[in-house]
């Protein structure tokens, strides 16, 4: 019982964590920031959300490049 408590209490430590830095992040990216990705490490079992999260902004930081680039030429 006082293992599955510990456990149940990492995992929401965890998510909180995660959930906060997520919001962070979007918060930047809604005012308009297409460049900060997340360098730090989120808990091993949300790692993959900190991976999609920067692919995805470096997918909008490269088409943001290329638009400025083509209205220069």
């Amino acid at each position: 019982m006082i293992r599955d408590f510990d456990r149940n209490e990492t995992e929401l430590r965890n998510l909180r964590a995660t959930v906060d830095m997520l919001d962070g992040g979007l918060r930047r990216f809604a005012a308009g920031d297409v460049r900060t990705t997340f360098e730090n490490p989120f808990p091993l079992h949300f790692e993959g959300l900190r991976r999609d999260f920067n692919r995805g902004i470096g997918a909008v930081s490269r088409a943001a490049d290329a638009v400025i680039d083509t209205s220069r030429a």
